[in-house]
């Protein structure tokens, strides 16, 4: 038994190794063990209005409607939410169901494609002039015109692209 204390002993005295490591040096050994993801498998989360916007004749969307968070594989540079499209007018661009991803400004050049109110309703176009008059235009030769005039018309803002939810 004494042989033993004393060998418990001896033991006790030798070093402890530490470990001399940065935790940025373990948490690059870390990722390296776990499996890669291909860009195709990687998600980035975005906010999605819950109510839509229309490519077609016009929804009710207001800031003070909910969001859903909602996982896509790329989110374009400067995008801040998305709003789900109803309606067909921006076809063949922007389906029924797609998601376009917006970056909130308060103007759009011609020829871009916003989201805009006009008389509360929410409307995909894009954004035309002609004969001393602004438009919105839907790429859809279906739809008409809606010419824009009266007082309450704003830009929500610039539409950057857009993500195909079925086509995951």
């Amino acid at each position: 038994m004494e042989e033993n204390h004393i060998r418990a002993e001896e033991i006790a005295k030798r070093p402890i190794k530490i470990l001399q490591k940065t935790k940025d040096e373990l948490d690059r050994e870390i990722k390296l063990a776990l499996p890669k993801k291909s860009e195709k498998e990687r998600n980035y989360f975005i906010k999605v209005f819950n109510q839509s916007s229309a490519a077609g004749y016009g929804n009710w969307l207001n800031d003070d409607d909910s969001f859903e968070e909602i996982a896509v594989p790329a989110i374009p540079s400067g995008a801040e939410f998305g709003v789900r499209i109803s309606g067909d007018s921006m076809e063949p661009q922007i389906n029924d169901g797609d998601i376009v991803f917006v970056k909130r400004q308060p103007t759009i050049d011609i020829g871009e494609i916003g989201i805009f109110i006009v008389d509360n309703e929410a409307y995909c176009k894009q954004l035309a002039f002609r004969n001393n008059q602004y438009y919105l235009h839907s790429l859809n030769n279906r739809y008409r015109d809606i010419p824009l005039s009266g007082e309450s018309i704003y830009t929500v803002g610039l539409v950057l692209d857009c993500f195909k939810e079925n086509e995951e």
